[in-house]
């Protein structure tokens, strides 16, 4: 039984031994290995994620970058389709039938742009600045109120410098433009004005964004503009001796080297216009514009007649290709009968064929006859102007001058004239009667100017009374009132109708 059981116990017990010591080492191994393994994979996972990190830092960093090196705003007139980069942009016009006008149009004073219809208004003439904020607006207003500006990087909030004014003068430099009316149409004789445009230097910002600013350098442009008109004057001239310095009027109605200014066109206020009053060949000259002497005489006739009254014509003759002669023919001494009745009598003088377009129109509310030679004494005088015919009489002051005297023998105040010698001034009426009188409105009547003329150098007799009970008189060489004569045969007598 013992070799049976030897065997047995020999090998149960060493090989027990042996696998039991094993299996713990390796497990240690296994452990070991397991941690340098996760310790590895940690450093990997940081590794990886450190260069994530800096690879997404540099993507922001580049991103941003490509975000703050954007688009300077700008300013746009149409919404963005083009980039306004000059202020010449700014000073362009818009004429009634839309013709754009830009500062690369030539224009002159010789050559001016013509407005395309009569009808055209300041108003008519359009520039970037609204009628409501005439005639500057800031850049500021243009770009928050009408949206003259783009940022294509969205950045909002903008901001502008600088001003945008106009200025208008007229062809003799005056500037009016503070006292025009937008509404009322440019005046011809006036012409060609001139419009200036103005850009100032500008700044158009936003409030974030780099760049976030843009600058403009200053500009500005001188248009020469003219009214679309018919023929038209500007003047009606008498003789102009005497008409400067202080025997000058009031210069919206006289200029000493050219005459009268036209006061209307309008055939129903013609009583605004010169002559007020007149007298037998005497005559005004007229230079025309934009046609001939002969054009208008032949659309006229060599004869104008008056549109009501009686008892006055105008002769019309050419003074040269563009200055047309009105003379006024009516009683004088050397008429006889019904010759010389007279009564207020209105003229217009027309531009056009159709006689639809008025030239030159006034009325004559008062008519003298001057007698030739001496009368005396006063009496005579009184009874010639009385007898002449019916609603004629002896002239007053004011039918002869516009001078004032303060000599206490010969105190006369009833005049425009700050002295005792006439200005020239275009007669009117008053609650008190006429102030003003032939000789302010046709300067000296004497010396050969007015071929024809009855008109004498003398004193000639009025109505009115001095303080001290004198007659007056006035003297046509300056149209001075007084109470004695310049010699014993100056007394002259001048009728007077007023109907």
């Amino acid at each position: 039984m013992w070799p049976a059981s030897q065997p047995a116990s020999q090998p149960a017990s060493q090989p027990a031994s042996q696998p039991a010591s094993q299996p713990a080492s390796r497990l240690l191994g296994l452990i070991r290995a397991s941690r340098l393994k996760r310790t590895r994979l940690f450093q990997l996972i940081f590794l990886s994620s450190s260069f994530l990190i800096l690879n997404n830092a540099q993507a922001l960093s580049a991103t941003t970058l490509r975000e703050i090196n954007g688009t300077a705003p700008y300013y746009t007139l149409d919404s963005g389709a083009t980039k306004v980069l000059n202020l010449n942009d700014f000073l362009g016009l818009t004429l009634s039938d839309n013709t754009k006008i830009t500062p690369s149009t030539t224009s002159s004073a010789t050559n001016p742009i013509i407005l395309p219809n009569e009808s055209d208004t300041f108003a008519s003439v359009v520039t970037l600045i609204p009628t409501n904020s005439y005639p500057s607006i800031s850049f500021d207003s243009l770009v928050k109120n009408y949206n003259y500006w783009l940022d294509e990087d969205g950045d909002k909030n903008p901001s502008a410098t600088g001003d945008l004014k106009l200025t208008w003068k007229t062809v003799s430099g005056q500037d009016v433009t503070s006292s025009i009316n937008l509404a009322d149409r440019l005046n011809p004789c006036d012409s060609p004005y001139t419009l200036t445009i103005e850009a100032t230097a500008t700044t158009l910002q936003t409030q974030y964004g780099v760049p976030r600013d843009r600058s403009l350098t200053s500009s500005s442009h001188t248009y020469y503009i003219k009214p679309n008109f018919p023929p038209y004057v500007c003047y009606a001239q008498p003789n102009l001796d005497p008409g400067d310095n202080n025997w000058k009027g009031p210069a919206h109605q006289w200029d000493p080297t050219k005459g009268f200014k036209i006061q209307t066109r309008d055939i129903n206020q013609k009583d605004k216009n010169f002559p007020k009053i007149a007298s037998d060949s005497l005559f005004f000259k007229m230079k025309i514009y934009d046609a001939t002497a002969a054009d208008i005489i032949n659309i006229n006739g060599s004869k104008v007649y008056s549109q009501y009254g009686k008892g006055v014509t105008l002769d019309l003759t050419a003074e040269s290709n563009d200055t047309l002669r009105v003379t006024l023919r009516g009683p004088n001494s050397k008429s006889n009968g019904n010759e010389r009745e007279y009564s207020n009598s209105a003229f217009a003088i027309y531009a056009d064929q159709a006689k639809q377009k008025i030239l030159y129109t006034f009325e004559i509310s008062r008519w003298v006859v001057a007698k030739p030679g001496q009368t005396h004494p006063y009496s005579s005088a009184l009874d010639y102007c009385n007898n002449y015919y019916t609603n004629y009489g002896l002239a007053g002051v004011r039918d002869l001058t516009n001078a004032t005297t303060h000599t206490a023998e010969s105190d006369w105040n009833i005049g425009d004239s700050p002295n005792n010698h006439f200005t020239r001034w275009i007669s009117y009426f008053t609650s008190i009667g006429y102030v003003g009188g032939i000789m302010n409105e046709w300067g000296n009547l004497y010396g050969g100017y007015y071929p024809g003329s009855e008109w004498e150098l003398g004193d000639y007799y009025t109505t009115d009374i001095s303080k001290v009970g004198d007659q007056l008189n006035v003297y046509s060489g300056t149209g001075d009132i007084d109470i004695s004569f310049a010699n014993m045969y100056s007394q002259r007598a001048a009728c007077i109708n007023w109907h």
